[in-house]
């Protein structure tokens, strides 16, 4: 969607295959994360205006080495652990942002107004064909704990999806 929407991107995975995938989904770089130090390869491509981050916890630090000055990291995700240490030095120096988000604990008005806005900019996008989703595997809902299994894999590349109407 950024690239759709003018934007360079770099993506991160943790094997050559999930790269290669990014890669022909039109990331301008993708970096195994466990063969390279991500945020150093991000600075010397010039650096990241934003960061989405599902990671937080041990990526911190690293997120905020690949941020150009003026730069945001949001945070939507915590599978690398909910707290890690944060150099103010380096937050101040660089005028960083961060910012942390959930949809769960918002009220419906809140979902509905999110769910408005997103159809209105991602809608015409999906029409045009200019971005599209990737479903890696649908598993049927007696399969549920196969489902947490797979995903908990890291061995997807797309969405994980469970099957409920059957």
């Amino acid at each position: 969607m950024v690239k759709a929407l003018g934007g360079t991107v770099f993506a991160t995975a943790g094997r050559a295959g999930k790269c290669a995938r990014v890669r022909s989904w039109g990331a301008d770089a993708a970096i195994n994360y466990r063969e390279e130090e991500f945020d150093q390869r991000v600075q010397d491509l010039g650096g990241a205006d934003i960061i989405l981050d599902t990671v937080a916890g041990s990526f911190l630090q690293r997120n905020l080495n690949a941020l150009k000055p003026g730069g945001r990291r949001i945070t939507i995700g915590k599978q690398g652990g909910a707290s890690d240490t944060l150099d103010f030095s380096m937050l101040m120096k660089k005028k960083l942002t961060l910012f942390g988000s959930l949809l769960r604990n918002r009220t419906t008005e809140e979902k509905a107004r999110i769910m408005e806005e997103t159809t209105r900019i991602v809608r015409p996008l999906l029409e045009d064909g200019k971005i599209q989703t990737t479903t890696d595997r649908v598993f049927a809902l007696s399969e549920v704990v196969a489902t947490h299994a797979y995903f908990d894999s890291g061995q997807h590349i797309g969405k994980v999806l469970l099957d409920c109407r059957s």
